[in-house]
């Protein structure tokens, strides 16, 4: 929500004559993306029709990723920090909870096999479905699903192609 609202902050107010300036193309850019991968974490945890078993599971591996992220920032710093020890901890309840948990054990074995070698490898993925699968669940059209991301992320880098845009596509025409 913070972000659709720094967003709606930084966009061009339709009352206003004149719009405000584009050098703020590659923040509003940023701040979608972001917006984009948030509902789609959401749906994921929380919005698609599945049982509470599954659900579960979904929340279980989400907080595995995130735990297993800060882990690796913490390592990546080469940190001394004593809570180090304490996510370390954390993240292995965590993965033994996983991997016990029902419906790991109904997923297909070749599914299963994956989560399991990224885990081993402390790489647990935030998602067990793939980009395609969520986007079906959610509604969402795939291909508009990645289009979108791909331009934002080309904005937010400000590759030739994004900062020529806003100059070849006139306000208030269908392109724009």
């Amino acid at each position: 929500m913070a972000h659709c609202v720094a967003l709606r902050s930084l966009a061009a107010q339709p009352a206003e004559r004149t719009p405000k300036d584009l050098q703020d193309v590659p923040s509003m850019s940023a701040l979608a993306h972001c917006a984009v991968e948030a509902h789609d974490a959401f749906e994921y945890v929380a919005g698609h029709a599945v049982t509470d078993s599954e659900r579960d599971f979904r929340i279980q591996l989400w907080e595995l990723h995130d735990a297993s992220r800060r882990l690796k920032m913490f390592g990546d710093m080469g940190s001394a920090d004593p809570r180090v020890d304490t996510i370390r901890a954390d993240v292995a309840r965590r993965q033994a909870a996983l991997e016990g948990h029902d419906f790991f054990a109904s997923l297909h074995a070749a599914l299963r096999a994956a989560l399991s070698h990224r885990m081993a490898k402390g790489d647990p993925p935030a998602f067990h479905l793939g980009q395609r699968q969520r986007c079906t669940q959610s509604g969402v059209n795939a291909d508009w699903h990645n289009a979108v991301t791909l331009q934002l992320s080309q904005q937010v880098h400000t590759l030739p192609s994004s900062a020529q845009l806003p100059q070849e596509v006139q306000p208030g025409t269908t392109e724009a």
